[in-house]
């Protein structure tokens, strides 16, 4: 009887462990085992880090790393053996569960499936080379940071796409420069936020979801190199972040269509720098729709001579500069006026924004609207042999251009009249006049208008065509300072011409 119980009993034991082995042989979901002091827990096929059990990590198997309340933060992982890094495959990777647990991991690659954060927790992985991983995911607010320490060159967060969606935020900040981020991107609809450091550099493309969404660029040198894709609805935000090792410089190419909208405004942050307030900066080559500006710190710096955002004419786009400012080169504050910007489409200023340049040039269609300021110490209008617009006023209002103002033939002066106002453009320099003035909305025969004030010499009158008007006589006027516009009936031409005999007109085009 003794005999053939313990015969019984081995043999349940054999067939219990053959039981179990044969369990190990298939992929499990895995849950790692939170630490409830500070130190790193070893994450390999052989210490029992992980529930249910705890037991040990196989290969193949789901990791998943669990967060929320009462969990100690942060999570140190180390993959690999006591120091000794080594390579852990998964099926993929999830990081999950409650507010704000922070999971550090360094040492081996994880080779494999997907890396997955889906809800407020951070991931921050530190491995001093490329993960090759098939894909990384970030939705409900997740972060994943990728830091490696000392490398350099081209370098993988995972060998595939990562995607943005959800609010889900991507950050490469190496801690060494020349390391440059090759994965693509996309931004799913809900979109999210992509940024960097001052040693990051990313030379893939982010696609935009051209439903809905925004992406939102944070960090200092982000997208050397990296594309942006936007078409539909979707928009991307430029955010200055105030922080000295963190302001935000795109050096990169958006490009989309559609109805698309960059979007540059200002963040938030400690350590302001005195009046340098980078939001943007590069070769241009965007192709959206639209470009907004907003917020006094949110700035575009262009390069010297460069046609910056032209290619948002071709989807009939504009700037806007609302409180902000544009500039060329090293212009990083409000006194410095280098290079030339190029105006060849509409740029909307409003909230004392400002276009700032050694030389502002506006052709090729371009059109300078607004009631800002253009601070160059020559702004051209119409002067290349194709038109050049100015356009006063967000409705009736007034454009500052601080510093000479050259209207050429070309040169169309926009200008909408309501009752006794009418449009204005102050010049504090030299003024040449020449072009035509464009009339629109309601005028009245006989008032005065004041069209230009300058505060330079009238260097050359060539007067101006006029447009929009059909009844009567049309006068523009010029000197002392101030140029001037009158519509009158055709009886009252002869008392008029008289004045203008006694030296009261400087200056007249009749067209009528």
């Amino acid at each position: 009887m003794t005999r053939n119980l313990k015969t019984a009993v081995l043999t349940a034991v054999t067939v219990l462990a053959a039981v179990l082995s044969l369990s190990r042989l298939e992929a499990a979901t895995m849950t790692w085992v939170n630490k409830p002091t500070p130190g790193a827990g070893d994450w390999d096929y052989g210490t029992a880090n992980w529930l249910p059990g705890p037991t040990t990590f196989a290969a193949g198997d789901t990791a998943q790393f669990a967060g929320g309340g009462g969990v100690y933060s942060p999570q140190t992982v180390f993959v690999g053996t006591a120091s000794v890094a080594a390579d852990v495959n998964v099926a993929s990777l999830t990081i999950f569960g409650g507010y704000g647990t922070n999971y550090d991991f360094s040492g081996g690659d994880i080779t494999g499936g997907s890396v997955n954060m889906n809800q407020d927790n951070t991931g921050r992985f530190q491995r001093d080379a490329s993960y090759t991983f098939s894909a990384a995911n970030l939705n409900a607010n997740g972060i994943l940071t990728y830091e490696p320490p000392t490398a350099t060159g081209n370098l993988q967060f995972g060998a595939g796409t990562i995607k943005i969606g959800s609010n889900g935020q991507f950050y490469f900040r190496p801690g060494a420069a020349g390391a440059v981020l090759t994965n693509n991107f996309t931004v799913a609809a809900g979109g999210g936020k992509l940024g960097g450091n001052a040693n990051a550099a990313f030379s893939g493309t982010a696609s935009m979801d051209a439903s809905s969404g925004s992406l939102t660029i944070e960090g200092r040198n982000v997208f050397g190199g990296l594309t942006v894709d936007v078409d539909g609805s979707a928009t991307v935000i430029i955010a200055d972040s105030y922080d000295s090792t963190g302001w935000s410089i795109f050096n990169g190419a958006v490009d989309g269509a559609g109805t698309a909208v960059v979007t540059i405004q200002t963040g938030s942050g400690t350590g302001t720098p005195t009046d340098y307030y980078a939001a943007l900066a590069g070769a241009g080559g965007w192709d959206v729709k639209d470009v907004h500006f907003t917020g006094g710190s949110a700035m575009a710096i262009v390069p010297n001579s460069a046609t910056f955002f032209s290619g948002v004419e071709a989807n009939g786009g504009k700037v806007y500069v609302d409180y902000g400012k544009v500039v060329p080169s090293t212009g990083n504050h409000y006194g410095n006026v280098s290079g030339t910007y190029n105006v060849t489409l509409e740029h909307v200023l409003s909230n004392n924004a400002r276009l700032q340049a050694a030389t502002i040039n506006v052709y090729d269609g371009g059109v300078l609207s607004g009631t800002a300021t253009a601070f160059a110490g020559n702004t051209y209008v119409g002067t290349t042999g194709s038109t050049g617009t100015l356009a006063p006023g967000l409705s009736v209002g007034t454009l500052n251009v601080n510093g000479n103002l050259i209207l050429g033939p070309d040169a169309v002066l926009d200008y909408e009249f309501d009752g006794a106002t009418c449009d204005l453009t102050a010049v504090t320099g030299d003024l040449t006049l020449d072009g035509t003035l464009a009339v629109s909305g309601n005028f009245l025969l006989g008032q005065t208008y004041t069209l230009l004030t300058y505060g330079g010499n009238l260097m050359a009158d060539n007067g101006l065509d006029i447009t929009g008007v059909s009844a009567g006589k049309m006068f523009v006027t010029a000197g002392d300072g101030v140029v001037t516009f009158m519509a009158i009936p055709e009886p009252a031409t002869v008392g008029l011409l008289g004045a203008a005999a006694a030296g009261m007109l400087l200056r007249r085009r009749s067209r009528g």
